[in-house]
C-alpha cells in the first residue's frame, strides 16, 4: 500500500481499534478524493461537509484533517451519534463472528473505553 490509499488504511483502522486517530502525520495528497472515501466508508457525510479552506493538497496530513473533522463534530454536536454508532457496529460484529456477550463487554470497555456498566448497557441495546 502507498500513497493516500496507505493513510486511509492506517486511519480506518486507528478509528476502528483506539477510537480516533493518533499518529498519522503523512502528507494527504488527494484531499477531497480522502474526504469522499471516508465519508462513504464511515457513512458519515460530514466528511465531505468539512471547511477545508486552509488545507493543502501535499502538506495538510490525515490527523490535521482528523481534528478538523472531530471539532466540527464537537461543535455540531454529532459526536455522540457516532460513538453509538460505533458501539453498535462492533457489538453486531463480534455478535456475527460468535463473540459472547462477555467477549463483546471486554472488547467495549478495551477498545471503546466503555465502564462495564456502560458497555452491558449498550449489549442490551444492540444485541
Amino acid at each position: 500500500l502507498t500513497g493516500d490509499f496507505r493513510i486511509l488504511v492506517e486511519a480506518l483502522c486507528e478509528m476502528r481499534t483506539k477510537g480516533k486517530i493518533t499518529g498519522i502525520q503523512q502528507p494527504v495528497k488527494y484531499i477531497d478524493a480522502m474526504l469522499a472515501i471516508l465519508a462513504a466508508t464511515t457513512n458519515k457525510q460530514s466528511f465531505t461537509l468539512m471547511d477545508k479552506t486552509d488545507f493543502l493538497e501535499g502538506k495538510t496530513t490525515m490527523c490535521e484533517i482528523m481534528d478538523r473533522w472531530e471539532n466540527e463534530l464537537l461543535s455540531k454536536g454529532e459526536k455522540a451519534g457516532f460513538a453509538n454508532g460505533e458501539k453498535a457496529s462492533a457489538i453486531r460484529i463480534l455478535k456475527d463472528f460468535g463473540k459472547s456477550q462477555s467477549e463483546t463487554v471486554d472488547y467495549l470497555t478495551q477498545n471503546l473505553h466503555l465502564t462495564q456498566e456502560e458497555a452491558k448497557a449498550a449489549i442490551k441495546e444492540y444485541w
